[in-house]
């Protein structure tokens, strides 16, 4: 399992510093490394069926660059789309249509009449029955899912837990007469989709959903029309962790899909996936300058500018930040933390909320210092605040992969010009 450690950061702090691609205005730099995602497509590619299409999710790391980077890997990788506006980003990399999934939970005619005239061949998830008797007519060029809400307890965070009976997403798996008889009157449903949690922690609960889906797929195909679905779209959600002591293996997770959908792993059906968070998140992480350091007798608190402006579910979520911390020093050393204090951690903004951390433990923390954050790679950039209207930092990219490193930017600080405009 790959991380990016200390070490690995501070040489490519100090690289970009020597390349001089970071200036005095760069009060906050973030940092993407291709070679991490490049290792968790291949473990995917790896231990899924050969007929699998890993669809990666655009707004887990919506950045053009790193979108370019994937549309170019081998195999053929396909994006998932929550919105029409994400679906357009990922055409512009130059994918085929087939290699396009649209998911919204919020499709609009307009939107479905564009498709229809100018997306021939992409898969659409249709977020419950409803939607396919409103639309269904518009969708005639598409392939078409419907996505089941299997109403399992994944172990994960309310606000990412998307199986309850009050959730938005998805045809509850208790519909299914219902569900099959949507089959029998619209032929070009093909597929089914589930999609049951992010960052779940019961593996074992998600395996058993998905598990649902594929008993209900073999149903259809019984009682409507033989190998009538063609594909079924596994979701995503898995974790990434933050602590190479207590790596997270996805293999495992396969291994018990394996053992369980024994159809969904015999290639006679497609398999589609949504991994986000786990290609993405260990792949990134941001330096931030130490604007400020308050010390008192109750706590320490440190102002840097990387806050709830990047962090936001960190800060309205009240979630610890999935981060390993770390300090670099104004002479662009790694502080060791041999006397360590206890800070909070407070971002820009210019509110009481910007909160991002409490209690951690750090080395003593000076104005000029660095706060590292590692393993931001996964919906962090797509969050991005305008509250307060600060710049979204720059983006550098690097690669270690040949000999020595190739690094550049890969998305210039955002300027002033660039905020008026936005709220002009």
């Amino acid at each position: 399992m790959k991380y990016i450690f200390k070490e690995e950061i501070q040489k490519y702090f100090r690289e970009a510093h020597q390349k001089h691609l970071i200036d005095a205005q760069d009060s906050a730099v973030l940092f993407c490394d291709w070679s991490l995602i490049k290792e968790r497509i291949n473990r995917l590619q790896k231990n899924f069926p050969s007929n699998t299409q890993h669809c990666i999710p655009v707004k887990t790391n919506p950045l053009s660059a790193v979108l370019n980077y994937l549309a170019d890997l081998p195999g053929d990788l396909a994006f998932e789309a929550a919105s029409f506006n994400e679906l357009l980003l990922a055409k512009n990399t130059g994918v085929a249509n087939h290699r396009l999934v649209f998911d919204s939970p919020a499709k609009t005619q307009t939107e479905l009449e564009y498709i229809d005239r100018h997306l021939p061949g992409i898969t659409i998830n249709c977020n419950d029955i409803g939607e396919v008797q409103e639309y269904y007519h518009l969708l005639k060029k598409s392939r078409l899912g419907l996505r089941i809400n299997p109403m399992i307890d994944a172990k994960a965070d309310q606000h990412f837990n998307v199986s309850t009976a009050a959730s938005k997403f998805g045809e509850s798996i208790f519909n299914e007469e219902k569900i099959i008889e949507c089959f029998k009157k619209f032929p070009e449903l093909k597929g089914l989709h589930i999609h049951a949690a992010s960052n779940f922690t019961n593996y074992n609960a998600v395996v058993e959903g998905i598990y649902k889906v594929e008993q209900l797929a073999l149903k259809i195909n019984k009682q409507v029309q033989e190998n009538r679905i063609e594909f079924v779209d596994i979701g995503g959600g898995f974790p990434a962790g933050s602590n190479p002591e207590s790596p997270v293996y996805i293999e495992e997770y396969i291994s018990a899909l394996k053992e369980k959908c024994k159809f969904l792993f015999s290639e006679k059906i497609q398999l589609l996936t949504e991994f986000g968070r786990f290609v993405h998140a260990n792949a990134c992480w941001a330096v931030s300058a130490v604007e400020n350091v308050k010390k008192n007798s109750e706590c320490n608190i440190v102002v840097n500018h990387l806050g709830a402006d990047i962090f936001l579910r960190a800060a309205y979520t009240n979630n610890t930040l999935e981060s390993r911390l770390f300090i670099i020093d104004k002479d662009l050393n790694i502080k060791n933390n041999d006397s360590p204090e206890k800070y909070i951690i407070d971002g820009p903004l210019c509110f009481a909320g910007d909160r991002i951390l409490q209690q951690v433990s750090l080395p003593e923390v000076k104005r000029g210092d660095h706060l590292v954050f590692t393993d931001i790679g996964a919906n962090t950039f797509a969050l991005w605040s305008r509250h307060c209207s600060r710049s979204f930092p720059k983006v550098i990219a690097y690669s270690s992969e040949k000999n020595g490193v190739d690094m550049r930017v890969v998305k210039q600080r955002e300027s002033f010009d660039d905020i008026l405009r936005f709220w002009s």
